[in-house]
């Protein structure tokens, strides 16, 4: 008595960033078999966790001015969107920084994967937001200084400086 085991070849495409997998986020998976009388058997979920350790990524340095004085905005946020590099469209959800921190005052800095972004720069309570329409990090870092408008607490359209010099 012979018996007989069948293999199915294993896949020959690899899963690559276009899949849209972020990195070190825990994913699950699992094989689920068909027989030819459409019985299904589903194996126990899996997991396994990105780790991009040969992605390029590329730093943006901006330098957070204060437009009512002279003085720097420490404390800014960035939130950047991946866009497309010709038409400067957002085609994503925003990615998080795969590193960031303080260069020295008044200067940022924010890791991401290679790729074109936009930046919208919000500083702290009482300044406005600025948008940075496309940055690319495709094969250098950039450096940026921006100056961030006051911000318009009361949402009436009038930034705050201006109601209070009127």
């Amino acid at each position: 008595m012979s018996s007989h085991t069948r293999r199915s070849p294993r896949p020959t495409k690899a899963i690559d960033a276009s899949a849209g997998l972020l990195d070190g986020i825990q994913y699950y998976w699992r094989v689920i078999a068909v027989d030819s009388f459409g019985k299904r058997t589903a194996s126990t979920a899996r997991t396994f966790t990105n780790n991009y350790t040969n992605v390029v990524r590329f730093t943006a340095f901006i330098t957070v001015n204060n437009s009512t004085g002279s003085s720097f905005l420490d404390g800014s946020t960035v939130v950047a969107s991946p866009i497309d590099p010709v038409t400067r469209l957002v085609i994503g959800a925003p990615v998080p920084e795969f590193e960031k921190g303080t260069l020295s005052a008044g200067t940022m800095y924010w890791k991401y994967d290679r790729g074109d972004y936009r930046f919208d720069i919000t500083g702290p309570s009482g300044f406005g937001t600025l948008v940075e329409p496309a940055v690319s990090l495709n094969s250098s870092d950039q450096f940026l200084s921006v100056i961030l408008p006051p911000g318009d607490s009361d949402g009436d359209d009038v930034s705050d400086a201006d109601e209070i010099a009127t």
